[in-house]
């Protein structure tokens, strides 16, 4: 009995050992499941074609991130820089429309678990900029220049953006200059020195020496001048002029209706046209064709309507978008189309031009052309018309008033070479183009009360000044002196003139020069 009990406990004692007090031997659960990383591409981007695009992935573990991958999954390929990096790149491919690629970045862990996520990036097209305007002079580098400048327009033209005003308050294009070279300048000379100031030809005529330059714009007139001063330095350049743009001279005022009926011809009498008319004996025109008309003004507002008695011979003369009444109203006055409605109410009916016909008229228009390439355009079109042209200026230089021969002299003489051409304007010759050109200009709206002729262009200032291009002394013309020209110019008369003697386009010479 006793030797039961003893087995007994001794079993009970075994059993409680193994029934929790000691477990160290139990076997663990299976161990928790890895989790992939958490990524991020980075946000959506919109980029230029053309440009660096950056990506930039990061990866979130528990554990440890051994790897990261990108891979285009769309649009046009690229090649992708440091594509095993977090920090990846490529460059925006040209596209012909906007264009979306997707690119993807995966993430792996220490555990081979991996994420991924996208990121798009849009490629948007740009418009390739426009070529650049004007050229480097054609021919060889040995060629003079003179020998091969020809008519030439590039089609550039000035915009208000590139005009500052001068501390004398004159308009001045920042990226045109005139440059004058000396007759001995080759193309290669010329070339390089274009180039050097990253220079372009934009308009040349065909015999002058002269040539305007399409520059880089300096920002403002200071640097502007720094500009000038290196291409005046050159050996092969005589002078040179920044872009003026000049402006247009104010009307003559009318008569007073109030106490002279003149309502119907009042501008008529503003402008001497009785004496306008007188002169047309000598123009000829019934047995010599009608002439062409060349006016240079300001219009803005594209090619005039019906009220004008004209054919229109190129449209792109005149400029739109920026109406202005000046040129239109001294069209009008030239060649004002009257009216034979019996209804018809209004005072543009009513006008009659002073040239009793059709006028064939090209224009040179302000808004188109700055001060020194519409003089070149003004030779071009005269040189090539073939034809008698009566040339109608109603601009100034822009220079200060009261008049400043310094300023107007220099642009005088660039005028008097661009309608003569270098050759005989260095002779001081008169050019074979003033043999059949009447210039009109606004002289008829000087008071003499103002001073001096030369204040009102630099197209009056070269008509009115001695022949010889160095002579720098102004003439003084009074407004009967420009009266008496116009009524003396008679055909079959020996032209009557002042003793100041007229030169360039001189208007008591018609009767011996304006034949052809």
């Amino acid at each position: 009995m006793r030797s039961q009990i003893v087995f007994i406990l001794a079993a009970a004692s075994i059993l409680s050992g193994c029934s929790g007090l000691d477990r160290s031997n139990t076997p663990a659960g299976p161990p928790p499941e890895n989790q992939a990383p958490t990524v991020n591409a980075g946000a959506d981007q919109s980029v230029d074609e053309g440009t660096t695009v950056n990506l930039s992935g990061t990866g979130m573990d528990d554990d440890t991130i051994t790897s990261y991958g990108w891979l285009q999954d769309s649009g046009t390929a690229v090649t992708i820089t440091n594509a095993n990096m977090a920090d990846a790149s490529f460059v925006a491919p040209t596209v012909t429309a906007s264009e979306v690629l997707v690119f993807r970045v995966t993430v792996t862990d220490n555990d081979g678990a991996t994420g991924s996520d996208t990121v798009a990036v849009t490629i948007n097209d740009i418009a390739p900029p426009p070529p650049p305007v004007g050229i480097l002079l054609p021919g060889n580098d040995t060629d003079l220049v003179l020998d091969i400048v020809y008519d030439y327009d590039s089609g550039d033209r000035t915009t208000p953006a590139e005009i500052s005003i001068s501390a004398d308050g004159r308009d001045i294009d920042r990226t045109n200059v005139q440059i004058a070279l000396l007759s001995t300048a080759t193309v290669g000379e010329a070339n390089t020195l274009l180039q050097s100031v990253g220079g372009l030809a934009v308009h040349m005529a065909e015999g002058v020496n002269i040539i305007v330059v399409k520059i880089p714009d300096p920002g403002d007139l200071t640097a502007l001048d720094a500009v000038i001063a290196d291409i005046e330095a050159s050996p092969i350049v005589r002078w040179v002029l920044p872009g003026y743009m000049g402006g247009f001279d104010e009307l003559p005022a009318n008569y007073d209706p109030a106490t002279t009926d003149l309502t119907k011809i009042d501008h008529n009498i503003a402008v001497l046209a009785p004496a306008a008319w007188n002169a047309k004996a000598a123009i000829g025109y019934s047995a010599l064709g009608e002439p062409l008309l060349l006016q240079r003004d300001v219009f803005g507002n594209g090619q005039p309507n019906g009220d004008f008695d004209i054919n229109v011979l190129n449209t792109a003369d005149f400029a739109a978008g920026n109406p202005t009444v000046h040129g239109y109203h001294v069209l009008g006055i030239i060649s004002g189309r009257h009216t034979t409605d019996a209804a018809a109410v209004t005072n543009r009916d009513l006008v009659t031009g002073m040239y009793p016909g059709t006028l064939d008229v090209r224009t040179v228009d302000w808004f188109n052309f700055n001060q020194a390439a519409g003089e070149l355009q003004i030779a071009k079109i005269v040189r090539r018309s073939g034809r008698r042209v009566v040339l109608n200026t109603s601009m100034h230089s822009g220079c200060p008033r009261p008049p400043q021969v310094a300023c107007v002299r220099p642009l005088t003489l660039a005028w008097l070479e661009a309608i003569r051409g270098t050759f005989d304007f260095e002779r001081g010759a008169k050019g074979a183009s003033e043999n059949f050109v009447l210039h009109i200009t606004s002289a008829g709206n000087f008071k003499p009360a103002e001073g001096d002729i030369t204040k009102t262009a630099v197209l009056t200032h070269s008509t009115m000044r001695p022949s010889s291009r160095r002579d720098s002394q102004p003439l003084t013309v009074q407004q009967s002196q420009m009266l008496r020209i116009l009524l003396s110019s008679k055909t079959g008369s020996t032209p009557r003139h002042p003793s100041n003697r007229l030169a360039s386009l001189r208007i008591p010479s018609i009767r011996a020069t304006y034949r052809r």
